[in-house]
């Protein structure tokens, strides 16, 4: 079968480009056809170094717009011969965009819907205040009203988690053309390790990790406010945090300078994610909300089939997935205290830690596997091969 997997999504360090590589390499391993339309060159997506190259600018709304087009007009060219089109778009305000390639192609397609909606209560409060380069533009474009302009032509949608199945229900999505399949990890980059005489980690004591982005909704400030606090049961612990060069630094330096415990902070650049997973005693992923992000949050399905323990927030969407103290310590969001208190709940007792990397183990084994994600797929395709004929 040939497939055509297209991504409009302008950031190449995303979870969401990483489950479109992780797609592709798991059809490409059951003997199909794959082409890869998005805003970067295949080989820079199949690259491994490709962490260390400069990430682009995500531009402004007219720059965005042209390049969703470039998009589509690749994609008319790329999609002739292909038996299925599957495009992924950002969140069902994007959904006209799928309604449109459709009708240029002339036959049904396949969308995939990476993210959820945010709530309007959760933006207009202090957060859009904080950070309204980031959570304006989620209330301005991400929002239902903007949602309903879609007709929903597609033949089939595809969400990771139950919230978006209801979420394109309530947009008036009949439920039985909405397949809920889980984003896959892309476990070539699993295998990628730290060199050691270019990331110096401290030696001594516990570390704490994250990875990824500094962007408000991602709560790295709080996580730095919660060091005092695990400083006090345990200090002798590190926080090392490696920052993808995006989102500002400013909030993230403020905490540090307010906390007095930049001693124990140590900021450092892209390294493969794996790499630090392992040498961590506990991975931390404080997000404020689940928006803006791939439905599972990318590094959390990383962090588990890495098998590293494991603190985030206490959010509906990872409550899908995560069984409080199982799988991992869940901790109210923006809450500095509670977020040490699980963090120390895992650094006070080694025993729960390895029950927790195998109580992870089991679920990434029996509901993220890659090869059975990729047959659910393979039966979506099917069906959308059956459907060529028309479109409603």
């Amino acid at each position: 079968m040939k497939v055509c997997l297209v991504s409009i999504h302008p950031r190449l360090l995303s979870g969401q480009i990483n489950a479109l590589v992780g797609l592709a390499r798991g059809l490409r391993d059951r003997g199909h056809e794959v082409q890869l339309v998005t805003a970067f060159a295949e080989t820079r997506l199949l690259d491994p170094e490709r962490i260390y190259g400069p990430e682009a600018n995500a531009g402004l709304l007219l720059s965005k717009l042209a390049r969703v087009v470039r998009i589509v007009r690749r994609l008319q060219n790329t999609a002739l011969d292909a038996d299925v089109v599957q495009m992924n778009l950002p969140t069902p305000s994007f959904a006209l965009v799928g309604d449109i390639v459709q009708a240029l192609l002339g036959r049904p397609i396949v969308v995939g819907f990476e993210a959820h909606l945010p709530a309007v209560r959760d933006l207009v409060s202090r957060r859009l205040v904080a950070a309204p380069q980031f959570y304006l533009p989620q209330l301005l474009i991400n929002n239902r009203l903007i949602a309903r302009t879609a007709r929903f032509r597609a033949a089939r949608y595809v969400v990771a988690s139950a919230l978006q199945a209801a979420e394109l229900e309530g947009l008036g999505v009949p439920r039985d053309r909405i397949s809920v399949i889980p984003n896959l990890v892309d476990l070539s980059r699993l295998d990628e390790d730290l060199d050691p005489d270019a990331v110096a980690l401290p030696q001594h004591g516990p570390i704490i990790s994250y990875i990824g982005h500094f962007n408000h909704v991602k709560g790295v400030d709080v996580l730095v406010r919660a060091m005092p606090f695990v400083l006090e049961r345990h200090p002798t612990a590190h926080l090392v945090i490696a920052w993808s060069g995006l989102g500002p630094r400013g909030p993230i330096w403020k905490a540090i300078r307010e906390t007095g415990v930049g001693e124990r902070v140590h900021l450092i650049g892209r390294v493969p994610v794996a790499g630090l997973l392992r040498r961590s005693t506990v991975f931390a992923l404080p997000y404020r909300l689940t928006i803006g992000q791939a439905a599972y949050p990318g590094l959390v399905l990383e962090a588990m089939a890495t098998g590293v323990p494991l603190v985030t927030s206490d959010l509906p969407l990872l409550r899908e997935i995560i069984e409080p103290g199982r799988e991992a310590e869940l901790a109210h969001p923006e809450d500095p205290e509670d977020l040490a208190r699980a963090i120390c709940r895992l650094l006070d007792d080694p025993a729960h830690r390895a029950q927790m990397v195998r109580a992870q183990r089991f679920l990434m084994r029996f509901s993220f596997d890659p090869a059975r994600l990729v047959r659910q797929y393979e039966e979506i395709y099917d069906y959308g091969v059956v459907a060529r004929s028309g479109c409603s």
